[in-house]
């Protein structure tokens, strides 16, 4: 397999799980809730001159809806396009991308309720800022209340510097860049490293994980090692256990390994 194609495989594995999990996770409806109340109440772009409350509850519950998948799969996109934005640069473009896709939708389904009053009363280009607002302050709200599954970049920012492994030598790094987790694969093993790459290289995956020595790391599952410093955090679903790493990938924890895991207190 190229290079190219292993990066791609690895990069958007899980993508629509992963978007899924989080449009259905216990945050996303709480926040939903919470801003259809909110936006209910304000009766923003014009609509609290045409409908009643309870019409503005149904309309902005349905809007909201619609748009969580939107931020989630414009969170995830930058997530894996750019695993190395800061924090503050990741929501800046993520709300920037969710704008960009979801406020001329938003405008239209406001033109349709107002009958086509909004398209003459109502600017897209006023509507984009204060949807991009909203997606702003969202992100912020899921971060202070410690809601977002999805934090990319801030442990990163302060995470252990780790040493050089042997491993290193085989595969070619960008000046700064770590190895943060081993895959199995036949007799190839796929090396991840922080900066989004992954390299395919022959060894067997035991030679491999050896050679990762000085690096604190785990083998999660008979077909995956990571470095402490690269988990995020534990993630349980249908019964199976992951490790959730800084990039956003997700890694399973096979049931032979979960005790040490948690015994050490890493899961």
């Amino acid at each position: 397999m190229k290079l190219g194609l292993a990066e791609d495989r690895s990069r958007w594995d899980g993508f629509w799980r992963d978007l899924v999990a989080y449009c259905l996770s216990p945050p996303t409806f709480i926040t939903v809730a919470s801003v259809t109340v909110i936006v209910a109440v304000a009766g923003p772009f014009g609509t609290a001159e045409t409908q009643s409350f309870i019409e503005r509850f149904i309309y902005w519950g349905l809007v909201l809806s619609i748009a969580m998948p939107f931020g989630f799969a414009s969170k995830l996109l930058i997530l894996r396009l750019r695993p190395d934005f800061p924090g503050s640069v990741h929501a800046f473009c993520t709300a920037s991308f969710f704008t960009a896709l979801y406020a001329p939708m938003l405008w239209w389904l406001c033109a349709i309720i107002s009958a086509g009053q909004s398209r003459e009363t109502l600017s897209l280009a006023l509507l984009s800022a204060g949807l991009w607002m909203l997606a702003q302050c969202v992100s912020l709200a899921r971060l202070v209340l410690d809601m977002d599954p999805m934090r990319p970049s801030a442990p990163a920012e302060v995470a252990p510097e780790m040493p050089e492994p042997r491993l290193a030598r085989r595969v070619e790094l960008t000046p700064g860049a770590r190895i943060v987790r081993l895959t199995a694969e036949g007799h190839f093993v796929d090396v991840h490293s922080d900066d989004g790459r992954v390299q395919r290289i022959r060894l067997r995956f035991a030679d491999a994980v050896d050679e990762m020595e000085g690096v604190p790391g785990y083998c999660v599952h008979r077909s995956h090692w990571v470095a402490v410093a690269a988990i995020a955090s534990r993630e349980r679903e249908s019964g199976r256990d992951f490790v959730r790493l800084q990039d956003g990938s997700r890694v399973p924890v096979g049931r032979k390994y979960k005790p040490q895991l948690v015994e050490e207190g890493v899961i």
